[in-house]
């Protein structure tokens, strides 16, 4: 047995606790604060914000390893009988116009290039108009103020993911922190210790897995090149009123932002009769983080009339870098920070150099992370879902 001391409690850090214990290596987390999850928490009380908006993908890797331990459910889907709405040039339509329909199927069955920005490559192909609103439909899945300026295979990926039929998003049922709940009590049960309030400020002898931001992380390994691209959001969560013809999700195409309803698809998250909303836009260089909470305002006029005499509750977020990765143009996911830095060192964060969709890098870091130890070990590491398949 092989002891492996993993610094941060969040899902990067739980996840490579229980693959490691699933490969037979000891495992200890080390959590500065008093409770996990990390970014993963929901509040406690009559709204069960997330930290940010969250949502697991029904294709995704992440969602397929958590069934194959039983915890994924319970979960809800999208909610296809509650009303989705669009807000294009400043009016909101329950359908986007057909040509920008068939633009978006254009670009979804073209070959994008990784050296050019989307809204470059993408204008080529159906106009520069077109190109701003489709990468504004993939804003939801890149938290930034231009979505169009990065990678264009980087934000066509999104965008497939964004306009897939079937939808494939999932709601962990009583907020993330319930995910958190079902991490933890499935790694203590499979022999991981976890110490909470315990701050590390020296890196520990390897082998260790650093599952913290990117930030945190550069900072304990002195490593000035644990840097990657990310962006800032102003996030508003609000309580209100519910009303019949308020809107399940906003797709702004203009901004871009999104907003959802979060309680529509799990009513567990707020009081009866009221909705927990969740909305943000990236925040403009040089923009103030109250003029972009007005912006996200101006957003909700256009999916929740009468919202502002209904609100008996808000939160609001200035969120920066903590969001994911981005690519430009020029990099992929691969040209990211490593996640093995040797010496038995290995960094898990969600701007790691891993695939996935935002939180699922941090979960394809932490495999690549215990799949490494194990080999170092002379320990063959396979996942559940392949033994039990």
């Amino acid at each position: 047995m092989a002891g492996v001391t993993v610094v941060g409690g969040g899902i990067g850090g739980l996840v490579t606790a229980i693959e490691c214990r699933e490969a037979g290596l000891d495992v200890d987390v080390f959590e500065a604060r008093l409770h996990v999850g990390g970014r993963a928490a929901s509040l406690d009380g009559p709204y069960r914000a997330n930290w940010g908006p969250h949502a697991l993908y029904a294709n995704g890797a992440l969602w397929r390893w958590l069934g194959a331990r039983g915890l994924a459910e319970p979960a809800a889907k999208l909610n296809r009988t509650a009303p989705i709405r669009f807000r294009i040039d400043n009016r909101t339509r329950r359908l986007p116009r057909l040509r920008l329909l068939r633009s978006v199927m254009r670009l979804r069955s073209a070959d994008a290039p990784v050296d050019r920005s989307f809204t470059e490559w993408a204008s080529d192909l159906v106009g520069a108009h077109h190109a701003k609103l489709a990468a504004g439909l993939a804003g939801p899945l890149l938290f930034h103020a231009d979505p169009g300026s990065w990678s264009a295979a980087f934000v066509l990926d999104r965008l497939r993911q964004a306009t897939r039929v079937p939808p494939s998003p999932r709601y962990i049922v009583g907020g993330w922190s319930s995910l958190v709940g079902r991490l933890v009590a499935h790694a203590t049960e499979v022999g991981a210790v976890i110490h909470t309030g315990c701050q590390i400020d020296t890196l520990p002898e390897p082998p260790v897995v650093v599952a913290t931001s990117m930030e945190a992380a550069s900072t304990l390994l002195r490593d000035p090149a644990l840097d990657w691209s990310s962006s800032a959001i102003a996030a508003l969560d609000l309580g209100i009123q519910g009303a019949r013809s308020d809107s399940y999700l906003l797709f702004d195409l203009d901004e871009p932002g999104f907003a959802a309803a979060y309680s529509t698809a799990d009513p567990s998250l707020a009081p009866r009769g009221h909705r927990l909303i969740q909305a943000q836009v990236g925040i403009r260089a040089g923009e103030s983080f109250p003029a972009a909470i007005a912006r996200v305002e101006s957003m909700l006029d256009h999916a929740y009339r009468g919202w502002r005499e209904r609100e008996v509750w808000r939160r609001q977020l200035r969120l920066i870098g903590q969001t994911g990765a981005l690519d430009p143009p020029g990099a992929t996911w691969r040209d990211r920070p490593a996640v093995d830095r040797g010496d038995g060192v290995f960094v898990v964060t969600d701007k790691s150099a891993a695939p996935g969709l935002l939180g699922e890098v941090s979960f394809q870091a932490a495999r690549f992370a215990v799949r490494a130890l194990a080999a170092n070990h002379g320990t063959e590491v396979r996942s559940r879902s392949e033994r039990v398949g």
